[in-house]
């Protein structure tokens, strides 16, 4: 089964690969054949295979020959380990797996399109709040509790974007953190938001230690954002289990 769910992330990182794309130039991913962005000759199956074809092509087009970027191997392997671990910590519950898959498909995209062009999918994001509402019902969440997740992640970055006048942050993560309420409940919300600040605030401090970044770089926050949610996903009740047992016993 592990082996099943390993070509199905491989297979879906593909098609992260085809919506980041295809989101940042303003075309429709649902339909529409494949094509090289740099050529714009269309693909043929034999050049969409998940790392086979890149491995066979020599990470070159098969027509223009010109490198392909080595994002798309790596979103897809990324990917398809992704959904391994979510595997293991989510089954044999079929309907907490088939939650969990999507919820992490989604955060990739987040990652990916934030760390690679600066900005919010907020035509992904948008909808996904809406349906990981659904699918948090579903797995009997209550909706106050989610609704209440919402509440507090969205005003945490709804607060920071009218004290800075849009300055600090974007309006798009007001709508992820939205989604990262209604994804976790209004307990995992608030730490996740703590974990992505920290594990932000750490790569932030060594980018600059080594200077890659300088103090007045702009470093996405929806990549922190996402590995903050996927942690609290799935640790988060732990980490606040053992957090609280260390304050009050």
């Amino acid at each position: 089964m592990i082996f099943l769910i390993f070509i199905f992330g491989l297979i879906i990182g593909s098609f992260i690969n085809c919506i980041v794309y295809r989101l940042y130039v303003g075309e429709s991913f649902i339909k529409g054949r494949s094509y090289c962005p740099n050529c714009k000759h269309q693909l043929g199956f034999w050049d969409l295979i998940p790392i086979f074809s890149f491995l066979v092509l020599k990470g070159k087009c098969r027509y223009c020959h010109k490198k392909i970027s080595w994002q798309y191997p790596l979103v897809e392997i990324i990917t398809a380990i992704t959904f391994c671990l979510v595997y293991l910590l989510s089954a044999p519950v079929i309907i907490i797996l088939a939650r969990n898959l999507f919820f992490s498909a989604v955060l990739i995209i987040i990652f990916i399109f934030d760390f690679k062009y600066l900005l919010v999918a907020d035509k992904i994001v948008v909808p996904s709040i809406f349906i990981s509402f659904l699918l948090n019902l579903i797995v009997k969440m209550s909706w106050q509790n989610l609704l209440l997740g919402a509440i507090i992640g969205s005003s945490f970055f709804l607060i920071q974007y009218l004290i800075s006048k849009g300055e600090w942050i974007g309006s798009g993560d007001i709508y992820i953190g939205a989604l990262m309420g209604v994804m976790l409940g209004f307990k995992n919300v608030i730490l996740a938001l703590i974990l992505a600040y920290i594990i932000g605030s750490i790569v932030a401090l060594l980018l600059v230690a080594f200077k890659k970044e300088g103090w007045k770089s702009k470093i996405p926050l929806g990549p922190f954002l996402a590995i903050g949610t996927i942690i609290s996903l799935f640790f988060g009740e732990k980490i606040l289990q053992w957090y609280l047992g260390g304050i009050f016993f």
